[in-house]
């Protein structure tokens, strides 16, 4: 049997292609969730998954020593947050020969959050009815692709495919082109027009002698309060008087 057959008799993976089949699966959800809004589930899983590979692969060097610790439970992968720390690291990137540490923004730090706690909720979800303001992930998904862009150009990976790192930025290209003609980020774009106005009108009634009266306070919305997730209740259902539901 040759090595080829060999190969197709398995279903192999590795760091590096598992890291680009993530990828690849955020834009196939983004697609999706064009006529199936839970598909935003299965993208935000996706992209959490593929900024947490990438991490991994810029940062592990060449035994993985870095990224593995041995437990009493045996061997576990180091947390996102951590791998991500090392990959901010320069002292620690430079260690191989051309190698640099990323430096995340502000947006991009926020757009992690925003990204762990809703893949957290759906990851490991519980009993409850909840909901988020779908409009604003194509925003945020786009500051990961950003992060995962740079990892992929840290030049610390051991051991890329050939061709793997133009897939790679075709990936990326292909994938923020679906997320900037949703129609989640289209709407998002709209509200975040509305907003401004609101805030102009708000700024213009604030300088008028009568612009204390209870009517104006209304007018200035915060972005979070027009943006932000709701938090889960503790009791979706609360039962009537009587305790029953």
């Amino acid at each position: 049997m040759g090595e080829d057959q060999r190969k197709a008799d398995w279903l192999q993976v590795t760091e590096e292609t598992n890291a680009l089949d993530c990828l690849k699966r955020v834009c196939l959800f983004a697609l999706q969730a064009e006529e199936d809004r839970l598909a935003w589930k299965w993208a935000v899983i996706a992209l959490h998954s593929a900024l947490y590979s990438f991490a991994i692969c810029a940062c592990e060097g060449t035994a993985n020593l870095a990224v593995v610790r041995e437990t009493k439970r045996g061997r576990r992968l180091i947390a996102i947050e951590n791998a991500l720390k090392l990959c901010q690291d320069d002292s620690y990137m430079r260690k191989w020969f051309g190698g640099h540490a990323i430096q995340l923004t502000s947006e991009q730090k926020q757009a992690f959050r925003f990204l762990k706690k809703i893949r957290d909720q759906f990851e490991h979800y519980q009993p409850m009815l909840w909901a988020i303001a779908y409009q604003e992930l194509p925003y945020h998904a786009m500051q990961i692709l950003d992060v995962i862009h740079s990892l992929s150009e840290t030049r610390t990976w051991c051991h890329p495919p050939a061709g793997f790192f133009e897939e790679v930025r075709s990936t990326i290209t292909k994938c923020r082109t679906i997320l900037q003609e949703s129609r989640a980020h289209r709407e998002f774009n709209e509200m975040m027009r509305k907003q401004e106005t609101l805030n102009v009108s708000d700024q213009d009634l604030r300088k008028r002698p009568d612009s204390s009266g209870p009517e104006h306070g209304a007018i200035g919305i915060s972005c979070e309060a027009v943006f932000s997730a709701p938090e889960p209740h503790a009791d979706p259902l609360p039962g009537n008087a009587d305790g029953k539901t």
